[in-house]
């Protein structure tokens, strides 16, 4: 029987070279029972920073007098043996373990990566939150006995699953892991042993020529028809609409504690009067209107009475998710009629039956399609959608297997794959339920491509709500946009492989005992001419891209600059006239008549295999289709590449980034102005639009986000928000802080005055910045001081997710968050964990990002015009964080005194709420914003 040590060690930081471990904790044991615990603290030998003592518990006192960590080896390789060491994340406490040179030769075993296979739905896969979800009674304390006690419980709690699974699917894990190392061999093979009650010595061998029955659903029953618009429209009752939320209305009746919001009534009003006369509309409703059930309820209540459907979109996954999984299913409860709902994702976000099962057959390549194809074994014969958004996908690796097996490919098409795959299909069945649904619902992106495949991607609509339209103008903006890195090109032509490898070598395997051999010398003729091609191509890359850098670097004002992040060069006529880009234009010349051959040669080959379809060649549509979609890729680079470089067009802007120090070059093209294709597609196409957010006026009005969607014509109305915000907000200015402009006047004022705020606060304070750079050293300036106070100082540059952050700040007792571009919207927490709100300087986009730049070159005032509208939406967005329900209370401190020296200030402060607005001193923020927050 197996012997197993759940290992876990505490240490004083991430870096195995630099840091140092403070505490270790193990337990032995066998899948029957543990048969030993070994813990210990130990002197690291140097100071335990203050977030480390507050996370573990451990202080420099309690590891004072603890043996040295070489004092205690001897003792803890005796008690591992020869032991399989089990952990968390283990391959972290291996690497400051096995710099002793100890426990080199044990096996070991992630409980996360099993974890993602078993548990392939979970949420959240840290220690805690899985023994949380699994049943697990021990608490995960980050002691490391403690937490090495959890991580022995999580093995055997995932070690019973693996055991219920079904036997074959079972049996095909180990199958698909034999030949290639990826992490759970050991423990799926162990699970077999105890299922099928074998003695086998040695490892397991199961047949790869054994593929499982289907694991998709079987094939359900036929969708309702697609929606057929009647041919004379009936108007909306707007009175008993209205009415449904008014008081004494359906929703205070199956909702006692139902608030009626005045402003949601008008919204609500607003909207059906647009779908009634088929105008378009843009609808300001603030925080807490409830903005969702005001659009919702004229939508559905539209749809049904005209057999019409209505799309809504979104721009984030949570939106989506409230309105599909909490919002329609309530109005569901409500209504006393039935109406269908359906979400609808891009095609890369299913997986395609056909390609998955091509890939089951042949087998996987790497590491990260065997964890991929475990984890899909586990979860496909549960999933009714098939949509990646039910699953955790762990890391670049396991995204790009997803890539080979999504419905994201060539060959998925509706004719296709409908007749082969009907009802097992998750796009299709996906496509189905929307063209059969009342309401859809999209996301931006999704909308996008689907304006720009001239309305061939989304079932037809006529009547459309897009909410958190505020970022209608990016999400087209990048839903139009191109990307190339030196990598990408450089990865997609060695993957075409050759003779014995990639796509290629997969068509001439496919084709050897499938075809004529006269036929098969025709194939593998062009398979050698299409590789030697592709090796030209691959010099000429590197080539191409190595005189951009070289040219880039030159452009530096500062040659011998490096830094870790971006460097943009934008590409205008006075680039191309600069002497070097000459040698751009002859490298590039050559790469693009390398590529076209290859190219040529695909779809060639694509167009052979096509001619063949009298015989039985394996995965025969899925080669051409991965051949063709292989050629439009290159192709699409050429064109776009050749843009940059040759040939620009007026309407496009173009530049180059070199990201860190390793000078990642990528190629980059976006849209100058996308509110003409909005114009086309959207104003002109359809019979109503609503766009709606919390945040689309500045200065007051909506001119510039007309301007800016080319919406001059559609209606308007601002609903304001319940919350009073007089009595629950104060905005107080720092007047006596110098300008941003003095970077270091301005840093020492914003580091005394969060400080010293912070500690009058006790924390509950969230501070949002412009740039990273600043943030960064703002943290490491207030950490100390305020941790030394007994406030956690929280910050996005200590690697953490931005989930992981905002969970660890809602549950701390006293924490500060620090966070950038990311936190400045979209950020829920309600309640006093968040009462202060610090906004280090105004947000106003960086003037030399190449789309900022190039789009403020079309006004004639681009900062008044442009840039300060901009930052206007961002700073509301920013507000908005604070106040999240009428019990809230708190303070917005401004740390920028240019609203208030600037004739623009003016204009971020009166686009916020009424709130009572105070200017002052740093001196004396700390106490008035104690004495507010506790509403004296």
């Amino acid at each position: 029987m197996t012997t197993f040590v759940a290992l876990d060690i505490e240490t004083t930081g991430l870096d195995p070279d630099r840091d140092a471990i403070i505490e270790i904790g193990a337990v032995k044991f066998t899948t029957k029972r543990i048969e030993g615990e070994y813990s210990t603290l130990l002197n690291p030998g140097r100071p335990i920073p203050r977030f480390i003592e507050n996370l573990t518990g451990i202080s420099e006192a309690m590891v004072s007098k603890a043996p040295r960590l070489n004092d205690v080896l001897p003792k803890l390789a005796d008690f591992v043996g020869e032991a399989v060491i089990v952990g968390h994340s283990v391959k972290f406490d291996l690497s400051f373990i096995r710099k002793s040179r100890i426990l080199r030769d044990n096996d070991s075993l992630d409980t996360y990566d099993l974890a993602a296979v078993l548990l392939p739905a979970a949420g959240r896969y840290s220690l805690g939150a899985l023994a949380q979800a699994t049943g697990i009674i021990l608490p995960a304390t980050h002691r490391a006995l403690d937490d090495a006690r959890v991580s022995q419980a999580l093995y055997r709690q995932l070690f019973e699953r693996a055991l219920a699974l079904p036997l074959d699917v079972l049996a095909e894990i180990v199958s698909i892991g034999q030949e290639i190392k990826w992490g759970g061999d050991l423990f799926f093979e162990e699970a077999l042993r105890a299922r099928s009650k074998e003695k086998i010595s040695g490892p397991l061998r199961v047949s790869h020529e054994r593929v499982s029955g289907p694991l998709f659903a079987d094939k359900e029953p036929a969708a309702p028809r697609p929606l057929k618009a009647v041919d004379t429209k009936q108007q909306l009752d707007t009175a008993a609409l209205s009415q449904l939320i008014s008081p004494g209305g359906a929703f205070e009746k199956k909702f006692p504690s139902f608030e009626h919001r005045p402003q949601q009534v008008q919204m609500l009003g607003s909207v059906a009067k647009a779908f009634n006369e088929a105008q378009h509309l843009i609808v300001e409703a603030g925080t807490g209107t409830g903005k969702s059930v005001g659009y919702l309820l004229p939508a559905i209540h539209w749809a049904v009475q005209n057999n019409e459907r209505v799309v809504v979109s979104t721009n984030t996954i949570n939106l989506q998710d409230q309105l599909i999984n909490k919002d329609i299913p309530t109005l569901q409860g409500i209504l006393d009629f039935d109406f269908r709902a359906a979400l609808l994702k891009g095609r890369s976000n299913y997986i395609c039956p056909r390609r998955f099962e091509s890939i089951r057959r042949r087998g996987p390549r790497n590491a990260d399609e065997v964890r991929l194809m475990a984890k899909l074994l586990v979860w496909l014969p549960e999933s009714k959608t098939g949509d990646v958004g039910e699953i955790t996908l762990s890391g670049p690796g396991e995204r790009g297997a997803w890539t080979r097996m999504s419905a994201e490919d060539e060959g998925c098409t509706n004719e296709r794959c409908s007749s082969q795959m009907a009802g097992i299909c998750p796009l299709y069945r996906a496509k189905q339920a929307a063209a059969a649904a009342h309401v859809v619902v999209v996301n931006h992106a999704l909308l996008l491509a689907d304006v720009a495949a001239n309305n061939m991607v989304l079932p037809n609509y006529n009547y459309l709500i897009v909410d958190e339209g505020h970022h209608l103008e990016a999400a087209t903006t990048e839903g139009l946009s191109f990307r190339a890195a030196q990598s990408d090109i450089e990865r997609s032509l060695k993957e075409l492989g050759g003779l014995n490898s990639g796509l290629l070598g997969q068509t001439l395997s496919a084709c050897r005992d499938a075809i004529p051999p006269e036929a098969f010398v025709l194939i593998q003729t062009h398979v050698e001419k299409t590789y030697n091609a592709i090796s030209t191509a691959l010099v000429h890359t590197g080539n191409f891209f190595q005189i951009v850098g070289e040219f880039c670097r030159d452009q530096r004002n500062d040659k011998n600059e490096q830094s870790s992040y971006a460097q943009q060069l934008r590409v205008v006529p006075g680039v191309r006239a600069q002497s070097g880009w000459g040698e751009v234009e002859v490298a590039w010349s050559n790469l693009h008549a390398a590529l076209k051959p290859v190219g040529d040669l695909l779809t060639k080959l694509a167009g052979g295999l096509s001619d063949l379809t009298e015989y039985e060649i394996e995965d025969h549509e899925d080669l051409i289709g991965q051949l063709v979609s292989a050629s439009r890729s290159l192709d699409e680079f050429a064109t776009q590449t050749h843009g940059l470089v040759s040939k620009p067009e007026a309407q496009k802007i173009y530049w180059i980034e070199s990201r860190g120090d390793d000078e990642k070059l990528s190629l980059h093209v976006a849209p100058l102005n996308v509110g003409p294709l909005l114009e086309q597609h959207l104003w002109r196409n359809k019979e109503a639009v609503v766009v709606t957010s919390a945040t689309l006026t500045t200065a007051g009005d909506f001119d510039y986000i007309k301007k800016r969607l080319s919406a001059e014509s559609a209606g308007e109305v601002a609903v304001g928000s319940p919350f009073d915000y007089q009595s629950s907000t104060l905005v107080y200015v720092v007047n006596d802080i110098p300008e941003p402009m003095d970077r270091q006047g301005h840093q020492r004022g914003l580091e005394n005055g969060l400080t010293n705020l912070c500690k009058a606060t006790k924390g509950r304070a969230m501070a949002l910045f412009t740039a990273n750079a600043q943030m960064k050293q703002t943290a490491q300036a207030i950490r100390g001081p305020l941790e030394r106070a007994g406030i956690v100082v929280y910050d996005q540059t200590e690697g953490a997710s931005r989930h992981q952050l905002l969970e660890s700040f809602r549950t701390a007792s006293q924490a500060v968050l620090l966070g950038t571009r990311s936190f400045w919207e979209g950020v829920d927490v309600p309640g006093e964990a968040l009462s202060v709100l610090a906004i280090a300087k105004l947000p106003f986009d960086v003037p030399t990002d190449p789309i900022v730049a190039a789009r403020a070159e079309t006004f004639e005032n681009s900062f008044m015009d442009y840039s300060v509208p901009e930052a206007i939406l961002r700073f509301r967005q920013g507000f908005g964080r604070l106040i999240r329900s009428k019990q809230d209370r708190g303070v917005v401190v401004i740390f920028d005194s240019r609203v208030i020296t600037k004739r623009y200030g003016r204009l971020f402060i009166d686009s916020l709420p009424n709130c009572t607005r105070r200017d002052g001193p740093l001196a004396n923020l700390p106490a008035l914003a104690a004495k507010w927050i506790d509403g004296k």
